[in-house]
């Protein structure tokens, strides 16, 4: 197989690659209306497709060395390709940046480093200058992003499998390309006549498809992952508040209070409810209704320590886990959200609502008892809570309930 047939089997695999992958992030950016990466991703893979197959007709059309640096539209269209394919992976690079929540650069800064890419690989015209100076701007080009995008992702806490994966072809695509532009430089730059079609650079395009077949794989695999990320959130978490639901919350008590027994450290279980809630639905409506429970679950995220499970078990009740914490510091830290909540007024229209809470607490050191038992005994102590005239905080003790 001829220099020419190699470079358009390989650039024939990338146009596919590309355009399936193009496809596949535009329907997933559909879905996922609020993330700009797979938007990004499908925009690049695109512009990648049309740098590819402009590359192609270009290559095809030039016969004699002269030619590449002419005006000859095979020769303008073959700069112009290079330039789409520093765009695309401009693009790319943008995708990745939305995907791990970084701030963008700045567009001016990266509008005028493109703009001198483009200055200088359309000055291969009129300064009349090798086919390889093509090869070596969009080598340092392709080279410099690889960098970024790697330099991104290791900047993460945790990379998952689908991060490694990507990452891997990304490594290996900057050695590639890196490796372009060291077996060509040097004769470009001492005036020789460098082989742009040489074997060497022939297993550069090849290795550079693997590693983009790789990379394409690792960014399908980082949308899949998000996907079931979210679908994983939706099932735990009620949908108007973002606080857990009540199967969420139950599957990581149980957890807690597993350690809790294990260690014999006390554990506390809050149970309160919202007073008269019923009332600020009838007055005022349902939507100022949510906008309270959103409102009280966001001062209770706020207070709760990180440790602490939080969720709503149901309607207007809510239903927290402290784990390794006493009788005296529960009381105190739900005193605290109490008082905290009690201070919250909303104005709607010319009147003020004020929502207080009632609370019931049980702590223990988990022995015999299990977490049902202690969500009985909180449930106990809400009711006592709301007898006693609502906005308090009682605690659970034996014959509180015959009492």
């Amino acid at each position: 197989m001829g220099e020419l047939e190699l470079y358009a089997v390989v650039y024939a695999i990338m146009i596919v690659v590309f355009g399936l992958g193009a496809t596949a992030f535009h329907i997933t950016s559909q879905y996922f209306a609020d993330e700009r990466d797979a938007s990004e991703w499908a925009l690049g893979s695109w512009l990648l497709l049309l740098g590819c197959l402009l590359a192609v007709v270009a290559r095809s059309q030039i016969s004699q060395l002269e030619l590449f640096w002419s005006y000859h539209w095979a020769a303008l269209l073959r700069s112009l390709a290079t330039t789409i394919n520093a765009y695309a992976w401009m693009r790319i690079w943008f995708g990745f940046r939305y995907y791990y929540r970084q701030q963008l650069p700045n567009a001016k800064l990266t509008t005028a480093i493109f703009s001198v890419f483009f200055l200088l690989v359309f000055s291969a015209h009129p300064l009349q200058l090798s086919p390889a100076w093509a090869v070596i701007m969009i080598s340092v080009w392709i080279f410099g992003g690889v960098t970024m995008i790697v330099w991104d992702m290791c900047s993460q806490k945790k990379l998952r499998v689908a991060d490694r994966f990507a990452l891997f072809g990304f490594f290996i695509v900057g050695f590639a390309w890196l490796y372009r532009l060291w077996i060509i430089s040097p004769a470009f730059f001492l005036g020789r006549v460098a082989d742009v079609d040489s074997t060497a650079d022939s297993l550069v395009l090849i290795v550079s498809l693997v590693a983009m077949i790789t990379i394409y794989l690792g960014m399908t695999l980082l949308v899949y992952q998000r996907l079931v990320d979210q679908l994983m959130l939706q099932a735990s978490t009620d949908p108007l508040t973002g606080a857990l639901n009540r199967r969420a919350f139950l599957e990581r008590s149980e957890s807690l209070f597993a350690v809790a027994k294990r260690d014999r450290k006390p554990i506390a279980l809050v149970l309160f409810d919202l007073d008269f809630f019923k009332r600020v639905n009838d007055e005022f409506g349902h939507q100022v209704g949510d906008r309270v429970l959103k409102n009280t679950v966001e001062v209770c995220h706020l207070t709760l320590r990180q440790q602490d499970v939080f969720g709503r078990y149901g309607g207007e009740e809510f239903i927290a886990v402290l784990p390794d914490t006493n009788r005296e510091q529960a009381t105190m830290a739900l005193q605290r959200l109490r008082e905290r909540l009690a201070d919250q007024t909303m104005l709607i229209g010319e009147r003020e609502l004020q929502v207080t809470v009632s609370i019931g607490l049980t702590v223990t050191v988990p022995d015999t008892k299990s977490l049902e038992v202690l969500v009985k005994e909180a449930d106990e102590a809400l009711y006592q809570a709301k007898s006693q005239g609502r906005n308090r905080l009682v605690q659970w003790h034996e014959g509180l309930a015959s009492g």
